[in-house]
């Protein structure tokens, strides 16, 4: 969930925590990130909403929060092929990815969250998608099924390589 913002403590109570909170009723806390600064990471975790932090500098003072999974370092500074990038550092192992050894599912009622191993079930890429799919939602509903998805997500890996090469002739 994104607050792009500076919010001060009245515009978090009035409106971003209820953003939040309605947010972690339909998804759950397990599965609830927030984009935001500092001082917001400090407010949410009090409230006790968001499991996982993405943190932007705008209104940090320089501070990067211990609680920040992510942390933005450098917006639009460089570019690839004429495109601003935006520059993020990994501050924790886990940080709310999907990876090829874990899947998540949602219980029908939508509240709790299990990682599972993939590979002790022996599962198919495919079959990990299309079980996405099954949760709460159906995200398949929205992005299309497994077929779908992993032809998306090939052609932008695709793209991201051709993205990356290019760059390289550039630096080298």
């Amino acid at each position: 969930m994104s607050i792009d913002s500076n919010p001060t403590r009245a515009q978090f109570d009035a409106q971003v925590l209820p953003f939040l909170q309605g947010c972690e009723s339909v998804l759950g806390h397990a599965r609830t990130g927030v984009y935001c600064n500092a001082p917001t990471i400090d407010r949410a975790l009090a409230a006790g909403v968001g499991a996982y932090f993405w943190q932007h500098d705008w209104g940090s003072a320089g501070r990067i929060h211990d609680a920040a999974h992510l942390h933005q370092r450098a917006i639009d500074t460089d570019k690839v092929d004429g495109i601003g990038i935006d520059l993020n550092t990994i501050r924790k192992n886990y940080y709310g990815q999907w990876s090829a050894h874990e899947h998540t599912s949602v219980s029908s009622g939508g509240a709790g969250v299990t990682q599972q191993a993939a590979g002790a079930e022996g599962a198919r890429p495919e079959q990990i998608l299309d079980g996405v799919s099954q949760s709460a939602g159906d995200p398949g509903a929205l992005f299309g099924g497994a077929d779908h998805l992993i032809g998306r997500v090939t052609g932008l890996a695709d793209r991201a390589i051709g993205l990356a090469g290019r760059l390289a002739g550039r630096i080298g």
